[in-house]
């Protein structure tokens, strides 16, 4: 008898299997990241601001926090070091919408390198190249299902 009504009886060798074949994937993503993004003397975090805050007018710590999957403490310090004179690639800036808070935006040289980032789609064209739209829409409503329903 299920202990919780909603739960399905699964294969937990074959839920092992899709835990590890993510756990696979998001190591050749992050190895593949960290070898390209070297070349630009920036860290995986770095990256993740740049991309994040070259996309918009500017975003709150808590917000890009989020978006880069880090702690709000450890996103102050990527800031700060990606605000001091060695980098100056972001700025800080009273929010005009909310004058509490604060946005982090890109100075002209931040901006000038979000644009010579390699393009998601170049990074990930030669993995993906032999799925169908279909199976990319699947498999993203898969992977959003799993999030969604992980605690």
């Amino acid at each position: 008898m299920n202990s919780h009504p909603k739960e399905k009886d699964v294969n937990s060798s074959t839920l092992s299997d899709t835990f590890e074949l993510i756990y696979s994937i998001n190591k050749k993503i992050r190895d593949w990241h960290r070898k390209v993004i070297q070349e630009y003397n920036l860290t995986i975090p770095q990256y993740c601001v740049l991309r994040q805050l070259g996309t918009s007018r500017g975003l709150n710590f808590k917000e890009l926090a989020e978006k880069c999957n880090i702690s709000p403490p450890t996103m102050t310090g990527v800031i700060d070091t990606m605000e001091a004179k060695e980098k100056e690639l972001v700025m800080r800036k009273e929010n005009p919408e909310d004058r509490r808070s604060i946005l982090v935006v890109l100075t002209e040289k931040g901006k000038q390198l979000h644009e010579s980032l390699p393009k998601e789609n170049f990074i990930f064209k030669n993995c993906c190249a032999d799925l169908a739209q279909n199976e990319i829409r699947q498999m993203n409503s898969l992977l959003r299902k799993l999030l969604e329903n992980f605690y």
